[in-house]
């Protein structure tokens, strides 16, 4: 099963406290959360720890991939210095404990 960037955007909302049951997120606040999403996942796709298609993110990343866009977004929404900057490197840990077995990239000896 998979979660979409849409979700993730509504789990972080609700991790950074700037949307609940009754009240919506504005489309500034939604966009801004999308660049953060975009900026962390091309980083992670980058450093090898993002394995999955854009929009298709697996369940048991959601967790780590909240925490990571969250630990970025917080400045951008009035929420720094609220301890969710922390988050990055927690969040990356744990993705970094549930990437696939096989997609883990292995050294390799290159002979000459």
């Amino acid at each position: 099963m998979t979660k979409t960037t849409a979700e993730l955007r509504e789990s972080v909302a609700k991790k950074l406290r700037i949307k609940s049951v009754d009240m919506d997120l504005d489309a500034d606040t939604a966009a801004t959360i999308d660049a953060r999403i975009q900026d962390v996942s091309d980083y992670l796709r980058e450093a090898g720890l993002v394995w999955w298609e854009d929009n298709a993110i697996p369940n048991a990343a959601m967790m780590p991939m909240t925490l990571m866009v969250a630990a970025w977004a917080c400045a951008d929404v009035g929420k720094a210095g609220q301890s969710y900057e922390s988050g990055f490197s927690d969040g990356k840990t744990q993705l970094a404990s549930i990437k696939p077995s096989a997609v883990t990239e292995t050294v390799r000896a290159e002979y000459f």
